[in-house]
């Protein structure tokens, strides 16, 4: 008897590594095809961007504008001091995190249903978000790994009984909100809302939430302390919470419209499952609301604990850091959130299969290659659905050479690659202690260039400045220390006039006008000079 338990324990433990050894090969497979290729001028070169002043003296949160925790900085930081600007390093950091994050899930699925379909779920997450990944966008869901790590930790403490489980999960829900907020505090809403359906009793509830903040408190401290020593624990708030939010306010997108493919075209069907995507998740979540509600009733009237208070907790989860996308609804936030997303929807199919087995009752083999099927069609559908096979030649294939970043870096797009060259070329015939304004929240010219900006709020956005009194003062800043050259956009930020740069800082803006004249016109960038003189020698 206990031999025979032994071989299953056995037989499961290899068929969890085959499984994590198969989603490890095929997330890292699909990683490394964008490492290097693509570029994005605002997400991407931001941390590099805060990081180099750092370098230079600038103060987090005080000299430097940065809207997440500072562990989101870690990357950049490694990749800038091993080999500067560090785009392909900090690159093949952030997959390692995406790697993981898929890795993670697998074990987390198949805790909620049967393998074969906790794999389904699992690729479909290490094979999400194609466009995303060629942007190069700065990923919530690249430090989602430590949320996926305290569910499972909290999987334990409810397999266990044993608390001390909490404390870890504290423990890493903490070191995620090191990274990025917005995973670890919808996390942490969902298991301590799962808490509370574990348990009947408050005490309980109360023991368990203790231990949680427990762990939570060896991570927060530290940065706090650290914080109020520095810059202060109103302004680390204004930093990460307010200027964020109102950010998001600011930057709102609706909705994407429902555009119906013409024919069978492959881009139109996609771009239509992308704007469904907004509309189907409601739907999910909704569906699994009345689901966990009505099993919850049923349990608590025959005095049975809640047996779905994992579902729950990643129910929860998902849900909170989905609202938290609808702010800003473009396919890159949407990408954010479509890990938990995954695996609702194919834990979803699971128990649909489930319940045509019992009620046909089906045989046993049979019912199992049927269950490979329909993993097998989830995942070519999804696959299907968002062209994943459309994007990745383009990430295969080779194009045009970003010459001035050093690093192999490809464009597909040959406009693309030379508006960086040209504007770059351009920013190295300045004096390398002069200021450079950049009015297109574009960091990357500046960065491969190695010239100076005037740190702060030099990131002209919508919700870069919370209130004229910060406008005014970064306005002083640049009188007193007027640019050697002004790159202005040609196209207002999102492409909407309302947040074109003569609405987001007008006083700026105005004086630029007065006090300087075009130098000339790369792309869709103006470069621009102090009145009375002209372009370098050699521009």
């Amino acid at each position: 008897m206990h031999g025979r338990l032994g071989a299953e324990v056995k037989g499961a433990s290899g068929q969890a590594l085959l499984g994590a050894g198969l989603v490890l090969a095929v997330a890292i497979a699909y990683e490394s095809l964008f490492i290097g290729h693509g570029l994005n001028p605002i997400d991407e070169a931001w941390p590099l961007w805060a990081v180099n002043q750092m370098k230079q003296g600038g103060t987090l949160y005080e000299h430097v504008l940065w809207v997440f925790p500072p562990g989101h900085l870690l990357s950049a930081w490694v990749a800038q001091s091993i080999d500067p600007p560090g785009f392909r390093i900090a690159r093949t950091l952030y997959a390692a995190f995406a790697v993981a994050l898929s890795v993670s899930c697998w074990f987390l699925a198949r805790r909620l249903m049967a393998p074969i379909f906790a794999l389904a779920a699992s690729l479909c997450i290490a094979l999400a978000a194609p466009n995303t990944h060629l942007m190069h966008a700065i990923f919530g869901y690249r430090y989602m790994v430590f949320s996926i790590l305290a569910l499972l930790a909290f999987d334990r403490r409810l397999t266990s009984d044993a608390r001390r489980w909490l404390f870890v999960t504290g423990l890493l829900l903490g070191v995620g909100g090191f990274f990025r907020l917005g995973p670890a505090f919808a996390a942490g809403c969902g298991i301590g809302f799962a808490i509370m359906v574990a348990h009947r009793s408050p005490r309980d509830w109360l023991r368990d939430w203790v231990w949680l903040a427990a762990g939570l408190g060896v991570v927060f401290a530290p940065l706090l302390l650290w914080c109020a020593a520095t810059v202060g624990l109103p302004t680390f708030w204004t930093e990460i919470v307010t200027r964020p939010a109102t950010m998001l306010m600011l930057q709102s997108l609706e909705l994407p419209p429902m555009e119906w493919p013409d024919g069978f075209d492959r881009v139109d069907i996609r771009l239509l499952f992308v704007a469904l995507q907004f509309r189907l998740i409601w739907v999910l979540y909704g569906l699994y609301l009345v689901g966990l509600a009505v099993s919850y009733v049923r349990a608590r009237q025959r005095g049975e604990a809640f047996p779905h208070a994992l579902l729950m907790a990643v129910w929860l989860f998902g849900g909170v850091f989905f609202v938290r996308s609808l702010t800003r609804s473009d396919e890159l936030h949407l990408d954010s959130v479509i890990p938990p997303v995954c695996l609702l929807t194919v834990h979803w199919a699971y128990l649909a299969c489930q319940s045509v087995g019992r009620r046909f009752e089906i045989e046993e083999a049979t019912r199992g290659r049927a269950h490979a099927a329909v993993a097998a069609l989830l995942v070519a559908s999804w696959v299907f659905l968002l062209g994943v096979d459309l994007w990745v030649p383009h990430a295969r294939r080779g194009g045009h050479e970003v010459v001035s970043m050093r690093e192999g870096i490809e464009l597909q797009q040959d406009h693309q690659a030379q508006l960086t060259d040209r504007i770059v070329r351009r920013l190295r015939l300045t004096d390398p202690e002069a200021r450079i304004l950049d009015l297109t929240a574009s960091p990357v010219y500046k960065l491969l260039a190695d010239r100076r900006g005037y740190g702060a709020n030099d990131l002209v956005m919508p919700g870069t400045f919370l209130d004229d009194t910060e406008a005014r003062d970064f306005f002083e800043r640049v009188k007193k220390d007027p640019p050697q050259l002004v790159i202005w956009p040609k196209r207002p930020y999102d492409k909407l006039p309302a947040r074109a740069v003569e609405r987001t800082a007008p006083e700026l803006t105005a004086w630029v006008q007065e006090h300087y004249v075009m130098w000339g016109r790369v792309r869709r960038h103006y470069l621009m000079g102090p009145r009375g003189t002209r372009p370098p020698e050699g521009w």
